[in-house]
C-alpha cells in the first residue's frame, strides 16, 4: 500500500511539473501525463487482482486444513 502511494504521489508530480514545462516540451509533457493517466488506474487494477487472488490463496488453504481436520 505504501508503494502504492508513493507511486501515485510522483505520478502526480510528474503531471504538475508537465503542466508548468515550457512550450517546446509540451510533446514530452503531453506524453508524460499521458502515461500518469494510464499508468496509475493499471496499478490500481494490479494490486486489486494480486489481493485478490492472495485472499482465494488464504481461502482455498483454510478449506483444505479444515477437511483434513474434520472429515
Amino acid at each position: 500500500m505504501v508503494r502504492l502511494l508513493a507511486a501515485t504521489r510522483r505520478q502526480l508530480w510528474l503531471a504538475v511539473a508537465a503542466l508548468e514545462a515550457e512550450p517546446h516540451a509540451r510533446l514530452g509533457s503531453a506524453v508524460t501525463t499521458w502515461v500518469a493517466v494510464v499508468a496509475w488506474p493499471a496499478r490500481v487494477l494490479i494490486f486489486i487482482l494480486s489481493c485478490t487472488l492472495a485472499l482465494i490463496r488464504v481461502v482455498m488453504r483454510a478449506a483444505s486444513m479444515a477437511r483434513v481436520m474434520w472429515p
